[in-house]
């Protein structure tokens, strides 16, 4: 199978898996929003995967949204100090997302090096950019789910009164 092929069936697989989050995710819609801008971002990187495997010129792919309406969302959370729940065990899932786009960095910055056509390198730096951000985004969101299950495990959890 060739580098291309490679990169469309992960970009799909990873569409789904953010979809399927999305799908799970309806008690907070900032979130579910956030994830399918991301599936959304997959889609076109899989479209541009598909352009370059058929050698067909692929569009100027445009910076995602969904690192801008995260820092909202984040944001927002934090704000109004909303508990930050889906309807599923959101740690888990949430990490083989972020370790699935770790996956693809790894894999594209492997295969840009091998591709001798300059603009199919210059559109894997751009989604290799892209899944970075994509990555950090995850990692936050994993922080979010992750921290009333650690607040009582930190150390530094002392501020209580003495009797």
């Amino acid at each position: 199978m060739d580098f291309f092929q490679i990169a469309i069936d992960t970009e799909q697989m990873v569409e789904d898996h953010y979809r399927d989050l999305a799908d799970h995710c309806t008690t907070n819609k900032g979130i579910k929003n956030i994830l399918t801008m991301l599936a959304d971002d997959h889609r076109k990187h899989k479209v541009a995967f598909e352009k370059m495997k058929k050698e067909e010129k692929v569009p100027h792919l445009t910076n995602t949204l969904a690192i801008k309406k995260a820092i909202e969302v984040f944001n927002e959370i934090k704000e109004k100090k909303n508990s930050f729940t889906c309807d599923m065990d959101e740690v888990k899932l949430y990490t083989k997302a972020r370790e699935l786009v770790k996956h693809k960095i790894r894999l594209y910055t492997d295969a840009k090096y091998g591709l001798k056509d300059v603009s199919q390198k210059k559109i894997i730096k751009s989604i290799i950019a892209e899944e970075k951000k994509q990555a950090e985004v995850l990692e936050n969101i994993i922080e979010m789910v992750n921290r009333p299950n650690t607040w009582l495990e930190n150390a530094e959890f002392y501020h209580l009164d003495e009797y």
